[in-house]
C-alpha cells in the first residue's frame, strides 16, 4: 500500500514537472510566464526527487540506475535554482559543499559497481558527468564575483541538465530501459544546452542583461 501510493504521487509531480520544464524551455525567457513555469519546475522536482529515491531502494523495488538519476536531478535543480543569487561567502561556501557532494557521489558511482556487479556503462556515463560539474562548482566557487552572464550560463546548463536527467527518467520508465535510453537524451541535451548557452549568453546581445534584470527580482 506504501508503495503504491508513493508512485501514484512520484508519477503526478513528474508529470507536472515535464510540463513545467517544458513550458519554462519554450515561453519566452525573462518573461513573468517563464518565471512561473521555471519555479514550477523547481517546486515539484524538489518535492518529488525523495519520493523517487525511496521507491527506488525499497525492497523487491530497488533501481540503482534510476536513483542515481534521481541524484542527478536534484542536484541539477537546485543549483539552477541558486545560480542567480549574489555571491557571498555563505553562498560560496554551500557551492562548493554542493560540489563536493556529486564529486563524491560520481566517484561512488564508478567505483563501487566494481565491487559488486562490475564494470556499468550507465553508471560511468553518470559518474564522470557527476565528476565533471563537481570540480565545475568548486571551482566557481572560489570566484569572488561572476558575471551577468557566467550566472545565465550557470543557470541554463544546470536547468536544462535537470530536465533532461526528468526527460531520461521518463523514458526508461515508459518506452525502454535498453542502455541507449538511458544515455542518448544526455547527449542531444547537451546539443541543446550548446545552442541556448549561445544564443542567450552572447556577450553581444541584449538578451543577458534582460533576463538576468528579470530574474534576480523572480
Amino acid at each position: 500500500m506504501m508503495y503504491e501510493l508513493l508512485l501514484i504521487s512520484h508519477v503526478v509531480l513528474a508529470i507536472a514537472a515535464l510540463l513545467f520544464g517544458t513550458l519554462a524551455i519554450i515561453s519566452k525567457k525573462g518573461s513573468t510566464f517563464h518565471i512561473i513555469c521555471g519555479k514550477g519546475f523547481y517546486y515539484t522536482m524538489i518535492s518529488n526527487l525523495p519520493l523517487a529515491m525511496i521507491i527506488c531502494v525499497m525492497p523487491s523495488h530497488t533501481n540503482i540506475f534510476l536513483f542515481s538519476v534521481g541524484v542527478f536531478s536534484f542536484y541539477f535543480t537546485l543549483t539552477a535554482f541558486r545560480a542567480f543569487n549574489e555571491r557571498t561567502e555563505r553562498s560560496a561556501r554551500i557551492d562548493r559543499y554542493l560540489g563536493v557532494s556529486i564529486l563524491t557521489t560520481g566517484i561512488l558511482m564508478i567505483i563501487l559497481p566494481l565491487f559488486t556487479t562490475g564494470f556499468n556503462i550507465i553508471l560511468l556515463f553518470f559518474g564522470g558527468a557527476s565528476i565533471h560539474f563537481g570540480v565545475m562548482d568548486i571551482k566557481r566557487s572560489r570566484l569572488v564575483k561572476l558575471s551577468k552572464s557566467d550566472k545565465l550560463k550557470e543557470h541554463i546548463t544546470k536547468f536544462m541538465a535537470a530536465y533532461i536527467s526528468a526527460v531520461t527518467a521518463f523514458i526508461v520508465n515508459v518506452v525502454s530501459a535498453y542502455w541507449v535510453f538511458w544515455i542518448l537524451p544526455g547527449v542531444l541535451g547537451g546539443y541543446l544546452i550548446g545552442y541556448y548557452v549561445k544564443k542567450f549568453t552572447n556577450p553581444r546581445s541584449t538578451n543577458v542583461s534582460k533576463i538576468i534584470s528579470v530574474s534576480t527580482n523572480r
